[in-house]
């Protein structure tokens, strides 16, 4: 207790710890209904507004005022060291609930959290911008008016009152957005850059490098979406929605066909411009695929990240999902990710990496890039723990190997969960113990189920996560890890200790075994952070069920994404 409290202030301060205590006490700690994939949208991002909203401006600063201190230059305010996505809603992956309509959904959702944490902070520069003084940019824009910043940031608190209606009116029907809607982070920033060059030209550069420039760093991070979603499907699903279009355009069957044949039609049609068949196939697994990638060409760019391909085997599960976009009609494709779980899969991912970038437009398409995703709960479900992490150090050996010599950087996505079975471990020694060269300045990186409160859950704690994932990132790609010793190299035995079919560590338990729809929070540039939704705290979450369940417009207090489900 803080010793400077008055006695009626200590009284308020105890009275409050106690509702506290009492409220989680009266709380379920386990759920009566299996939650929604929207619920999961909806705690998902919980943790964006009690926590990284505040975190991320606290753990930019801490960098910027190390760069200063060491280099004599600070943090860009347009660079974002860690960014964030997601797949809740849009890992579609044994999940039959996760449907096109789910997925824009979530995209929504997002979209107006983010309007709404904005809006909070552009009414209080609006409170804090009262000077008159500014550069004749910024005047050229205002006009006479004495308040030229109010005046520039009251057209901004406009257009992000706009986008949060339009986003409740598309909730519940699919309506375009007008020309105010902020559809892209660079249309929020513009003004707010503005604001910040004005002020510094008119010597008030302290006043700059306070909220403003919070606003900014937050832009630069979280966009307009908070996080990108991330979509995610099985490449035989993509298989069956191939074999349907070639069936019914009289080719045959796509699923019969081997993989040179594969390959050879799929390059063909990356060369055209074929749109889907109107009419393809009755089958509702079908259906469900060739109408995300139409659901993909209408969502606005910025909501998603990347298109993740689990149980990817050969190259044509890759250019599969190119040619799906495109026949879709998709302006600017997601990037490609194909995800390596099996010890088997691990093996041949070398080699499906080099037949993948062998192909002219795709490499072209990928703009100098490669992501590849490497599963741990199925590879060690597949083959035990420690005969699991040697094949995945291998596999991320030869898969950098593989995209050297293919003329290309790699981003390696590590499907990592809380428990060591599934990868998990103290997060700096696990960035550390990476193949040496693996990490180049970027990393991808999931966070699941009960983690999420561990690292995430509050402000400061938040805070020092990333300030870990960012020291362990540099340190690695700075000062990489000697490559293992030669005996280390020969000692592929580990292999032959294979676990009895269908026997797996209880601790691997995969996120798909129906505990209620896989999701996980994700993140992009230097480090990738993801988080598991359906593991959030029941008594965390309850603060929130009067927002979560009311079906009317939000109002302004405890904001929560509108209730649509």
């Amino acid at each position: 207790m803080h010793v400077d409290l008055t006695i009626p202030e200590r009284d308020e301060v105890t009275d409050a710890l106690r509702r506290e205590i009492v409220s989680a006490w009266e709380t379920d700690e386990v759920r009566h209904d299996r939650p929604s994939p929207l619920d999961e949208v909806r705690g998902g991002l919980i943790v964006f507004e009690e926590s990284l909203w505040r975190a991320v401006p606290a753990f930019l600063r801490g960098v910027d005022a190390a760069l200063r201190r060491v280099a004599g230059r600070g943090l860009p305010l347009d660079v974002a060291p860690i960014r964030f996505g997601s797949w809740i809603g849009g890992d579609r992956d044994g999940n039959p609930n996760v449907t096109p309509e789910v997925t824009r959904k979530a995209c929504l959702l997002a979209r107006w959290q983010a309007a709404d944490l904005y809006l909070v902070e552009v009414n209080a520069l609006r409170v804090e911008l009262s000077m008159s003084n500014a550069s004749p940019e910024l005047k050229a824009l205002t006009g006479d008016a004495h308040e030229p910043y109010r005046e520039l940031l009251r057209g901004v608190r406009q257009r992000l009152l706009v986008t949060r209606d339009w986003v409740e009116a598309a909730l519940r029907e699919d309506v375009e957005p007008s020309d105010d809607v902020y559809l892209e982070a660079e249309a929020l920033a513009e003004p707010l850059r503005l604001c910040y060059r004005s002020l510094a030209a008119t010597g008030d550069e302290v006043i700059a490098d306070g909220r403003l420039a919070d606003l900014l760093r937050r832009v630069a991070t979280f966009g307009v979406t908070l996080a990108r979603l991330d979509i995610r499907q099985e490449s035989d699903k993509h298989a069956a929605a191939l074999a349907a279009i070639t069936t019914v355009r009289g080719l045959g069957s796509y699923a019969e066909w081997d993989e040179s044949k594969r390959v050879d039609f799929l390059v063909g049609e990356l060369g055209s411009q074929r749109p889907l068949a109107a009419k393809v196939s009755a089958d509702p697994d079908v259906t469900d695929v060739l109408e995300t990638f139409r659901m993909i060409a209408r969502i606005p760019r910025e909501s998603l990240g990347a298109y993740i391909i689990t149980m990817t085997r050969q190259a044509s599960d890759i250019l599969a999902v190119q040619v799906l976009q495109q026949a879709a009609g998709v302006e600017r494709p997601l990037r490609v990710v194909p995800l390596f779980e099996t010890a088997a899969d691990l093996e041949r991912a070398p080699d499906v990496i080099s037949r993948v970038l062998s192909v002219g437009a795709y490499r072209k398409s990928i703009g100098g890039r490669q992501e590849v995703m490497v599963g741990y709960s199925d590879s060690s479900k597949d083959v035990g723990r420690l005969a699991a992490a040697w094949e995945l150090y291998k596999a991320q050996e030869a898969i950098v190997d593989a995209c050297r010599r293919g003329g290309v950087d790699v981003t390696l996505f590590h499907g990592r969960g809380g428990s060591v079975g599934r990868g998990g471990g103290p997060t700096y020694l696990a960035l550390r113990s990476q193949p040496s060269g693996s990490i180049d300045g970027t990393i991808r990186v999931t966070e699941q189920g009960e983690m999420i409160q561990a690292l995430f859950g509050l402000p400061g704690i938040a805070t020092r996560t990333m300030e870990v994932y960012a020291s362990g990132t540099l340190d690695a790609w700075l000062t990489p890890a000697a490559a293992p010793r030669d005996e280390c190299a020969a000692g592929t035995g580990a292999r032959q200790h294979r676990q009895p079919s269908g026997a797996a560590d209880p601790s691997t338990r995969s996120a798909r075994s129906g505990q209620g729809p896989g999701s996980r929070v994700a993140a992009r540039d230097s480090v990738a952070v993801l988080l598991d939704a359906d593991a959030s705290d029941p008594r965390r979450v309850a603060r929130h069920r009067g927002c979560l369940a009311r079906r009317d417009r939000p109002r302004r207090a405890r904001a929560v994404a509108p209730d649509v489900s």
